[in-house]
């Protein structure tokens, strides 16, 4: 440690002990003072709009606020869904310490004192955490404005009385985690915001606000966790600061968490604006931080600088750019809380945030991406909602795009974007890595809102439970695993023994097909070492090749896994294709080449929708005990039509080879080494990447990347000289030759068309 670092903590632990000692002598802890209430301060509405945006939420949402009713009174009935969890009973006198799914409590003890990482000891501490958030108070006040049930109210403040007589400061497991008490306190904040003016409860919870703004400032995470708890804890002191000013102090945490958040912008959020842990549920967490906070500085005329305000729309523009199919994937850690909403926490809602963000930054593409959301409103307000209704919707273009900062890769099926491959090739996290899985080079396949090959989530997150180390390990993602082992070594719950870096090597976005190349060095500590490398070939009408290489020496263990999402069940095993569909008629075909070397499995296993919650599912498994450098490849499709592969791997100069019949087209590629001429079935070229298919009514499409020369038979399509021409793509149809290529001036179009025409013969023949 540094020595600040040791100052900062030693500071932390005194006034630990100070506290304790208070409690011990039975004083009560030392809560700031209430000023006197002077003018209104700012908020994400007024007092006197309530009624109008209450008008407006049940006009446009009145499914949601059904459900949010339903929520409400089961809670006020002490009946809760929580995380993955549903209809948990913390029993008719609420016990606050209780994990009620092992049936454990936390000790009484100072905070200091409790061992809340220690599963077999509390349970699951984020069971207790999630019901000590009180957003479920807040979501009862907010029900009750919605409704005019009262009796919402009143049990919500009942319930947080209860809470504040059998969890006093400092002790018990409700004041271990300083982000805890940060979203429990901005849950007060709504509450008191939306109490009627002259309600008393209003200085009860002032009172209790004050005394957690007072904690945090004192027990923030700035080493401890210096990530989105930070955040969290930043926030909630500049809102209490900001939107609580009778509390004394104010001023101050008001600039503290302000110039944290400020600071941590250009840490956290990388510069093609992905959160930097490599998860998108924390992603997620953290454009809902600084969204709160960019709206509530325009409400306080304090604007934020520019830097950060547009690290914000980056957060946003990911965030959209890899939900174009409808739903975004989800790599890393899946958290099971939502920041505003604890119940909007599956896949489906994580779009949320652009509900909000299409106002504040102007995008209709945003708007486009997500429906309005009851957060939005309250963020929003009256005059938000209008801005909202002028704003015209923009349906973009699918967009394939390299967030290279970050390593995710977003490849679109084309102009309605129905489809998206998005590929993890970036670091397995930051920090420790706590929140990052071994899942380099994975990649999750969407289309039209579902998932069709997914990442299975998290299960839980203590290492006592076995789903923790099952769910992040490197077999329960789509990708290669070599001797069993996981890319790197778990050293805990939120460790890793170290962090290895994916690689891009290549990323084409085409007209016909995307193309990615990417590689990671996780296991390259074993002796002697071994790298795997895996292309992705999306083909814009749907078709999904990718091919797997593990480069080293010696023999080794080889898997290659692959995970439908938990809906589809194996349908059909045939020697060239595996087939899984669902109950709605969904199909994913895998096609594979006939080898002796690679087998094949179906296997049981499960995947987490949402934290705590699990969901039976089957795996695919490709394996073998190869000599390296070894490959395999397998073309997935979301049709049922019979096909069959061929293939023949790389061999000293000859590039490997694939092969792909289907019913009414052949698709044929070419991989070569980068730099490295090559010659095969007629071509002749140094192209990293040569693709070609055909189709019963005649046309021919070529597609190649990274080529200096590029020649069949003996017509040559490239001026040669010229350096790297990093695509190529060219279609004849019908006589009608088109082409698109990243230096066009450097095609000889008519060696092109007459090397098409005499493919269309051969094809035909």
């Amino acid at each position: 440690m540094s020595g600040a670092e040791i100052r900062f903590r030693g500071g932390q632990e005194l006034t630990k002990r100070l506290d304790a000692a208070r409690a011990a002598l039975r004083l009560p802890p030392a809560r700031p003072k209430l000023l006197p209430a002077g003018s209104a301060a700012p908020f994400f509405f007024e007092r006197r709009d309530v009624d109008a945006i209450v008008t407006e939420i049940r006009k446009r949402l009145p499914e949601q606020v059904a459900a949010l009713e339903d929520r409400a009174e089961r809670a006020a009935d002490k009946r809760f869904d929580l995380l993955g969890y549903r209809e948990l009973d913390f029993g008719d006198d609420i016990h606050w310490t209780l994990d009620p799914v092992s049936g454990l409590r936390a000790p009484d003890r100072g905070r200091h004192a409790v061992p809340y990482l220690q599963y077999e000891k509390v349970g699951d501490h984020k069971v207790q955490w999630e019901l000590g958030r009180h957003q479920h108070l807040s979501a009862m006040v907010r029900a009750w404005r919605l409704t005019g049930k009262s009796k919402l109210r009143d049990a919500a403040l009942k319930q947080f009385r209860h809470f504040i007589e059998h969890n006093r400061y400092p002790r018990g497991i409700h004041w271990t985690s300083a982000l805890e008490v940060g979203f429990r306190a901005l849950s007060w904040v709504w509450m008191e915001r939306l109490l009627e003016p002259k309600d008393p409860a209003r200085e009860e919870l002032l009172r209790e606000i004050g005394l957690s703004a007072r904690y945090l400032e004192n027990n923030l995470s700035t080493y401890f966790s210096p990530n989105t708890h930070l955040l969290g804890e930043a926030l909630a002191l500049y809102v209490i600061g900001l939107c609580c000013p009778r509390i004394e102090g104010a001023e101050r945490r008001r600039e503290l968490g302000r110039s944290i958040l400020i600071e941590e912008a250009e840490k956290q959020l990388r510069e093609d604006g992905w959160y930097f842990e490599q998860s998108i549920y924390y992603h997620v967490y953290a454009l809902d931080f600084y969204l709160h906070f960019h709206l509530l500085n325009e409400r306080a005329a304090t604007p934020l600088p520019d830097s950060v305000t547009h690290r914000i729309e980056l957060a946003a523009e990911a965030l959209r750019c890899l939900g174009q199919a409808g739903v975004p994937a989800r790599f890393g850690d899946d958290d099971g809380g939502r920041f505003f909403d604890g119940a909007r926490n599956r896949r489906e809602q994580m779009l949320d945030p652009l509900a909000t963000a299409s106002v504040v930054f102007g995008r209709g593409d945003f708007k486009t991406s997500t429906g309005l959301t009851e957060e939005a409103c309250w963020l929003l307000g009256a005059r938000g909602l209008q801005q909202y209704d002028r704003l015209k919707s923009e349906s973009p273009a699918g967009e394939s795009r390299a967030f290279e900062a970050s390593g995710i890769y977003v490849m679109s099926s084309g102009e309605d974007a129905t489809r998206v491959v998005a590929v993890d090739a970036g670091p397995l996290g930051a920090l420790a890595g706590g929140h990052g899985h071994s899942d380099l080079l994975s990649l999750e396949w969407l289309h039209r809102g579902k998932p069709l090959l997914i990442d299975p989530g998290t299960g839980q997150y203590p290492d006592a439970v076995d789903a923790r180390d099952r769910f992040r390990g490197a077999a329960a993602h789509n990708t290669l695993v070599v001797d069993g082992l996981d890319q790197a070594e778990a050293t805990g719950s939120f460790s890793w023994a170290s962090l290895p870096l994916a690689a891009g090597e290549m990323f084409v976005a085409g007209k016909t097909l995307d193309l990615l190349i990417a590689s990671h060095p996780g296991y390259e500590r074993l002796s002697p070492p071994v790298v795997h490398r895996r292309s992705v070939v999306q083909f814009k009408d749907g078709l999904l090749f990718v091919r797997d290489r593990a480069l080293g020496q010696g023999e080794r263990g080889l898997d290659v896994h692959w995970r439908p999402a938990s809906e589809f069940r194996i349908a059909a095993l045939t020697p060239d294709q595996v087939r899984f569909e669902d109950a709605g008629g969904r199909v994913l075909n895998f096609t594979a080449p006939r080898s002796a070397e690679w087998t094949r499995e179906v296997y049981d296993t499960e995947a987490s929708p949402a934290y705590g919650a699990y969901a039976d599912a089957q795996g695919l498994r490709f394996a073998a005990r190869a000599e390296l450098p070894a490959e395999t490849g397998v073309f997935i499709a979301t049709n049922s039509l019979e096909a069959s592969a061929e293939s023949r791997p790389a061999k000293g100069a000859q590039p490997a080879h694939y092969l792909f019949d289907a019913p009414g087209e052949r698709t044929a590629l070419w991989f070569g080494d980068e730099g490295q001429a090559w010659t095969a079935d007629g071509w002749k070229t140094d192209a990293r990447v040569l693709v070609w298919r055909s189709t019963d009514d005649g046309t021919v499409e070529i597609f190649a990347a990274g080529a200096t020369s590029l020649q069949w038979r003996d017509e040559e399509f490239l001026e040669r000289g010229k350096g790297t021409l990093q695509r190529l793509e060219c279609r004849l149809r019908k006589d009608q030759l088109e082409t698109w290529a990243s230096e066009p001036e450097r095609l000889r179009r008519k060696a092109l068309k007459k090397a098409l025409e005499k493919l269309q013969r051969v094809v035909s023949s």
